[in-house]
C-alpha cells in the first residue's frame, strides 16, 4: 500500500498496532534463531523445530491481542 494511502485510511492505526507488535515480538526471538537454519539436514530440521516452538509460543496470545484491538 502507498504511504499516502495507509497514513489516511480508516484502519490505520489498527495495523500501525499489530504491525508494531509482531516487530517486537519477532525482535526478541532468541539469538540462535536469529542466525538461520545452518547448512545440514538435521541443522535445518532443528531449527524447523525450534523455530516453530518460538512461534508458538511467542504468539499464543496473539488473538487476545487483536480482539483487544478490535474492540477499541
Amino acid at each position: 500500500m502507498h504511504r499516502a494511502c495507509y497514513e489516511p485510511w480508516e484502519h490505520h492505526d489498527f495495523f500501525e498496532s499489530v504491525r508494531l507488535e509482531y516487530r517486537e515480538r519477532w525482535e526478541r526471538r532468541p539469538e540462535h534463531l536469529r542466525r538461520g537454519a545452518g547448512e545440514t539436514k538435521e541443522e535445518r530440521a532443528r531449527f524447523n523445530l525450534d523455530y516453530e516452538e518460538w512461534e508458538q509460543d511467542a504468539f499464543k496470545d496473539w488473538k487476545e491481542f487483536l480482539s483487544k484491538l478490535n474492540a477499541k
